[in-house]
């Protein structure tokens, strides 16, 4: 039975993920992706050491991104899909 609770990521499986990009359509800014992950790891390496991270769910789910178009950005759906693993994982 398919479910829409998407499945939680480690911070390892997060460090090694690759999002793909775009270009000819509207993506998310790259360098403002780049340091969300970073912060999102550090906060699921905490969490899963048994400290406080210092990101919640919530303050993930609150993240925006500038829109890219007609250069090169990350993929919108494939940054939420990856960012929902995130917040299931700090739940």
């Amino acid at each position: 039975m398919p479910t829409d609770v998407a499945r939680p990521i480690s911070a390892a499986e997060l460090r090694s993920t690759t999002l793909p990009l775009v270009r000819w359509r509207q993506g998310y800014a790259l360098d403002q992706v780049d340091a969300a992950i970073d912060r999102c790891v550090r906060a699921i390496d905490a969490r899963a050491h048994g400290l406080r991270p210092e990101l919640t769910a919530d303050d993930v789910t609150a993240l925006r991104f500038a829109a890219t178009k007609l250069r090169e950005g990350y993929d919108q759906d494939a940054v939420d899909d990856l960012l929902d693993r995130v917040v299931a994982a700090l739940r």
